[in-house]
């Protein structure tokens, strides 16, 4: 049975900002404003253009989290697990080097390993993920 129109598009936004999180360059911040999430990279007006959009890195986090919540949801339904966990594999190292370019900010690394741990309980380890990897990368 093929799942409502409104379920596609979903699970489409879901792929898309993976692939935006996991091709995150380090030193580069991960904008979160619009439905799909693009890189946004490090000026010296990056700061005030941030805060004029109203983009804030407690909210980039939590958009983050809802989205690796969402890919687990999407996984467990049964649609192309192992293609979801090589995303959210993929996606895991894109926080990790998230995480250098808030490397002074101890709150957001700290929500991000939980980002992380989330990650790590849903993905079966494989040679290309480990789980011990998740959190100490960047440490």
């Amino acid at each position: 049975m093929t799942p409502p129109p409104s379920t596609r598009d979903a699970d489409d936004a879901v792929w898309i900002n993976l692939k935006i999180v996991a091709s995150l360059p380090a030193g580069c911040r991960l904008n979160t404003q619009r439905e799909l999430f693009y890189h946004q990279p490090s000026h010296w007006w990056t700061g005030l253009t941030r805060m004029l959009q109203g983009a804030r890195r407690a909210e980039c986090v939590r958009r983050v989290g809802a989205l690796v919540s969402r890919a687990v949801a999407v996984r467990a339904r049964g649609n192309a697990a192992a293609a979801m966990d090589a995303h959210l594999a993929a996606a895991a190292d894109g926080i990790r080097r998230l995480k250098t370019t808030y490397a002074h900010d101890a709150t957001t690394r700290a929500s991000l390993d939980r980002v992380l741990d989330k990650i790590a309980a849903a993905v079966p380890p494989t040679d290309a993920f480990d789980v011990s990897d998740v959190s100490d990368a960047s440490e």
